[in-house]
């Protein structure tokens, strides 16, 4: 730690005993406490190397001569099914008729999320090594949708109306209402429920909800840490499976998957746990976030990652307009 203004930045120094290799840039610049647009502001006025921006911003920022990049997130956006209550949705071809439903991309052409999210076949996103190019989710087929719910002893659609609890915030509520016409067009009937985050997250840990906006990013990039915690019973409610999803299956492949020491079938063990799950649609699979950043052109070798937080050692400054006597990567 060289530097600390509590509330604005903290500065910190390279580490001259890093086991790998020496790093280019001796010090880094951490500011904290701006808002999205205030740190927009002060990167256009060259006082800061590295922002994350938007995809409508990406013409802007090129035309200024930024570099940008785009990575897809390590995280995944669903409707969480609570399969354990007594509803027509503790019925399989229930939920996979409501996957069939609902136009996912839809959501992302028709909201705020417009180029910022791609499709969800299933759990992981591309992004992930467990990843399968080749696996097939549910189709947007409101006619597959219909004669599902026919199937399961619902034709026309099963009786009553059912809570979807998302969050209180535009975009949530915009994005659920699209989803409430899609699902009404083939006879589920949702009422939306705008709730606080830690309302939302109270109910569903206890099981008090059945349908629910949810997302999950993970914090070290395996497999296990997307299916492990949201699919094992084990991990019923606040650990994560929201669904209260069981499969004795599933439990039994997943505690042996953690124990595989051969990673090329680990990940094909990944793939048929996933594809199992996707099977049984304990979610509506809607969709992936996509990352941008922007970077001025005198920082070199940063990448975007899809967990986030970059990775610094490989960065490098060439003097440029930030430098003003400050050799610190100004983040």
């Amino acid at each position: 730690l060289d530097e600390w203004q509590q509330g604005k930045s903290v500065v910190l120094e390279a580490f001259q005993y890093y086991h790998q290799h020496a790093v280019s840039v001796d010090r880094v610049r951490f500011t904290v406490g701006l808002s999205e647009q205030e740190r927009r502001e002060r990167f256009k006025l060259d006082e800061l190397d590295q922002v994350d921006i938007h995809q409508g911003d990406l013409e802007e920022f090129q035309a200024l001569g930024k570099k940008v990049q785009e990575t897809a997130s390590l995280n995944v956006q669903y409707i969480c099914i609570n399969v354990s209550k007594a509803t027509p949705f503790a019925h399989k071809l229930v939920r996979q008729a409501m996957n069939s439903a609902i136009d996912r991309q839809a959501l992302i052409d028709r909201t705020e999320l417009r180029g910022e999210a791609v499709l969800a076949q299933g759990v992981f996103p591309p992004t992930l090594s467990a990843y399968n190019p080749k696996l097939e989710g549910h189709p947007y087929d409101p006619e597959l949708a219909r004669r599902l719910l026919a199937d399961a002893g619902f034709p026309g659609g099963p009786p009553g109306e059912y809570l979807l609890d998302i969050r209180d915030i535009k975009a949530q509520m915009d994005r659920a209402e699209l989803v409430r016409e899609f699902c009404r067009e083939v006879g589920i009937k949702l009422k939306l429920n705008p709730l606080s985050w830690r309302d939302l997250l109270d109910r569903a840990y206890s099981g008090d909800s059945l349908l629910s906006f949810r997302g999950w990013s993970s914090d070290n990039g395996d497999p296990d840490n997307f299916l492990y915690p949201l699919f094992h019973s084990r991990n019923w409610g606040r650990p994560g499976n929201t669904a209260f999803f069981k499969s004795p299956l599933v439990d039994q492949m997943l505690d042996k998957a953690l124990a595989m020491r051969n990673p090329l079938e680990r990940l094909a063990y990944y793939r048929e746990i996933e594809r199992m799950i996707v099977e049984e649609a304990p979610w509506v699979f809607l969709y992936h976030s996509i990352r941008f950043s922007a970077t001025q052109p005198w920082l070199h070798g940063y990448r975007a990652r899809p967990m986030g937080a970059p990775r610094l050692q490989d960065c490098w400054l060439e003097p440029g307009p930030s430098a003003g006597g400050d050799d610190a990567i100004k983040i």
